[in-house]
């Protein structure tokens, strides 16, 4: 990092969460067409037909937090080494629809992804523009019914 330069994403220690609070996650967008998902776009894995305020986790993140779980994003950054690749910033995240009782920020997690993708969160939007424009981020979530979430980093 060149001195003087601000980290992509602060250390885990700035959040007054704690490290098993957090975690960080590669962050894409999808649509409910065949391309993105499979013969079934509106379905999610858990049965649910698509709608805002859903997203998906990798596969490997299931485990810590299932299906059902509420998460909210805490922070969303371009990735390194692709400054422009993420147009979605927290005025977007707070201006997405969500599921009724949740705040600006939160979804629950209600669908999966491909198995060769890992730490990582996808957010269902309508629009293919709107997926397109959100490109390839970072962010930052939490579980927060979740009573411990395991630490990750998805570079």
């Amino acid at each position: 990092m060149v001195q003087g330069e601000q980290p992509l994403l602060p250390s885990i220690y700035e959040f007054p969460l704690g490290p098993e609070s957090v975690i960080f996650l590669r962050s894409t967008a999808f649509n409910s067409l065949e391309s993105q998902t499979d013969s079934t776009p509106f379905i999610t894995a858990t049965g649910e037909t698509t709608r805002p305020g859903l997203v998906a986790l990798s596969r490997d993140l299931l485990e810590t937090i299932p299906y059902g779980s509420i998460v909210e994003i805490l922070d969303i950054r371009p990735r390194e080494g692709n400054p422009n690749g993420c147009g979605a910033t927290m005025k977007t995240i707070r201006r997405l629809e969500t599921l009724p009782g949740l705040e600006p920020g939160q979804f629950q997690v209600e669908d999966t992804m491909h198995p060769r993708k890992e730490n990582q969160l996808d957010m269902w939007l309508e629009h293919l523009e709107d997926a397109r424009r959100w490109g390839v981020c970072e962010i930052v979530i939490r579980a927060p019914d979740q009573e411990s979430v395991l630490f990750a980093l998805g570079k």
